[in-house]
């Protein structure tokens, strides 16, 4: 028997955008090729959700926080 566990975090307005963000970047991302202003779009929207592309910025500490909910 499979058990379901339900993670309960909290979140900013900005967090919420992106993870909105990311999982729509990530069925696009698979689910269709990209036409250039496609991406232009993805990495603006990246880097205004990370204010930048520091590998350690907000996008990856929102990823960790989340990894480690309960």
């Amino acid at each position: 028997m499979t058990v379901q566990i339900n993670h309960h975090i909290v979140i900013t307005d900005a967090e919420q955008q992106a993870i909105v963000n990311a999982l729509a970047f990530y069925n696009a991302n698979h689910t269709h090729e990209w036409n250039e202003h496609e991406r232009v779009q993805w990495c603006l929207a990246f880097k205004e959700d990370n204010r930048g592309f520091d590998r350690d910025g907000p996008v990856d500490q929102l990823a960790t926080k989340i990894a480690n909910s309960n």
